[in-house]
């Protein structure tokens, strides 16, 4: 084990020396990328007490030759990101601002349909409020309530027809009763 110096009366802090590691190459995962893309296969990890025992992490990655062809294909795929990255941003902003000009565009429509049909009810309900009051001060101050309530008239003459009528009704059923 190495030691990293501290401070002056310190003891130094060991460091684990990297290991020397076994991997075999197997099939088309082998390179740099070669075990982020292992496919099904699986090592037995189990160490003392069931607690998962993991490799070391080298010190320096080297690279092991040549790429595969699935490396290169990522490699290609990650320096074309990188190229169409500002087209990218430029896409995303455009498309934000389209976005918040529609949301923008959408509220003040909303708010010119809001205000004037709040503007009327506020003046509706207002005018409402003052016509009932002015109609109920006056009935109550200008005229007794035996002369409001009084019927017209025709409302007397009609409501003596109709008595009329009624009794008339009533002979004749009675009359077509004895027969």
């Amino acid at each position: 084990m190495a030691a990293i110096p501290g401070q002056p009366g310190q003891q130094p802090i060991p460091i684990p020396q990297p290991q020397q590691f076994l991997v075999q190459p197997q099939g088309e995962n082998t390179g740099l990328f070669g075990s982020f893309f292992n496919k099904g296969q699986t090592k037995n990890m189990k160490g003392a007490g069931g607690l998962m025992k993991l490799d070391q992490v080298p010190a320096t990655l080297k690279a092991s030759g040549s790429l595969s062809d699935r490396e290169k294909l990522e490699t290609e795929v990650i320096s074309n990101a990188f190229f169409f990255l500002p087209f990218l941003l430029l896409f995303t902003l455009w498309h934000t601002e389209l976005l918040l000009d529609s949301y923008f565009n959408i509220v003040k429509r909303t708010v010119a349909d809001l205000i004037p049909k709040s503007v009327m009810l506020h003046l509706v309900s207002h005018a409402r409020d003052n016509i009932q009051r002015e109609l109920l001060s006056e009935l109550y101050k200008s005229r007794s309530f035996e002369e409001v309530m009084k019927e017209s008239e025709q409302v007397t003459q009609r409501r003596a027809e109709c008595r009329k009528m009624i009794e008339a009704l009533r002979r004749a059923e009675e009359a077509v009763s004895n027969v």
